[in-house]
């Protein structure tokens, strides 16, 4: 009699528990860094990830973005080729190097409502560091929508290049760039 209440209390723990995979072609993530004499925008794409949710709250998850997808959204032409094609570089994201950036979630805290607080271990270029920011996750069936704002300190990651941290503000001018770049998350996640 124990092992059969043992298994039905089972079944209704693990039916409430749920994986969603992220529809990397519904998502979107838009990436914005700025300098002294103004921003830049873009995006990139999603590899693949997964989100976990038990009636309804945020337990776990993680993300692969595909940094060889990088693409800017301000720039047309042979300006927007540069502008890709020096952030794929080393001075940057070391794409051909390291194609892949990932998010992990270790925790997550409900804030209100269908607002979390989630932390984990990012990576970027093979470096792993904590980051902490909000997430609004909507469950509408078997559809779940993540969204929320990073902002990414990139000198954490040896992301240096035109750095005030590391190089003479007097010296770069207006060719400083900031060390924080944000990313917006607009993720798709379907059972």
């Amino acid at each position: 009699m124990k092992f059969l209440t043992l298994a039905i209390l089972s079944l209704g723990l693990s039916a409430q528990a749920a994986d969603y995979s992220f529809n990397a072609k519904a998502s979107k993530l838009e990436w914005e860094g700025k300098k002294i004499s103004g921003a830049h925008m873009g995006e990139v794409s999603l590899k693949e990830g997964k989100i976990e949710l038990n009636e309804g709250v945020l337990k776990g998850g993680e993300i692969q973005i595909d940094l060889s997808s990088i693409t800017t959204t301000d720039l047309q032409g042979e300006w927007a080729d540069k502008l890709v094609g020096h952030l794929k570089s080393d001075d940057f994201f070391s794409a051909e190097k390291h194609p892949t950036a990932t998010f992990k979630i270790d925790s997550a805290k409900k804030v209100s409502g269908n607002k979390f607080k989630v932390t984990g271990p990012l990576t970027i270029k093979g470096k792993s560091a904590p980051q902490t920011f909000e997430v609004s996750v909507k469950t509408e069936g078997d559809k779940v929508t993540v969204n929320g704002d990073i902002s990414i300190d990139r000198t954490t990651y040896d992301i240096k290049y035109g750095s005030g941290k590391f190089f003479d503000p007097k010296s770069l001018g207006d060719k400083m760039i900031n060390d924080k770049f944000t990313v917006k998350l607009n993720l798709v996640a379907n059972k």
